[in-house]
């Protein structure tokens, strides 16, 4: 008999099919965002939701600041100055942990 901590069904890095569609879902929303935020700020907005799933706690934070630090490089004729796509990474970064927060919370109620 294997020990528990064999069993990869509840593995910290695996991922269920509900988590990879919520994770799919929640890409798609932050790719909504490219306009507003530019691709680099998209992308690693991404990664740190990624990050946050995986509870990599300082692997988001290296990610969240990539997203703060390319933000404003993607600046181009745009309407958007350096400092609103600075303000839309915040807010997109707040959701973000605002959604991993209600999930932690929701799961704590319902065990």
């Amino acid at each position: 008999m294997l020990p528990a901590s064999a069993d990869r069904r509840f593995a910290a890095g695996q991922f269920t099919l509900r988590s990879l569609f919520e994770l799919t879902t929640l890409c798609g929303m932050l790719a909504a965002l490219v306009p507003a935020v530019g691709v680099g700020g998209a992308v690693s907005l991404m990664f740190f939701a990624l990050c946050l799933h995986l509870r990599l706690g300082g692997l988001s934070l290296i990610a969240l600041a990539g997203a703060f630090f390319t933000s404003p490089l993607s600046a181009g004729a745009d309407s958007y100055t350096p400092l609103t796509r600075q303000i839309a990474v915040a807010l997109a970064a707040t959701a973000v942990c605002g959604w991993y927060w209600y999930r932690s919370r929701a799961a704590a109620v319902l065990t």
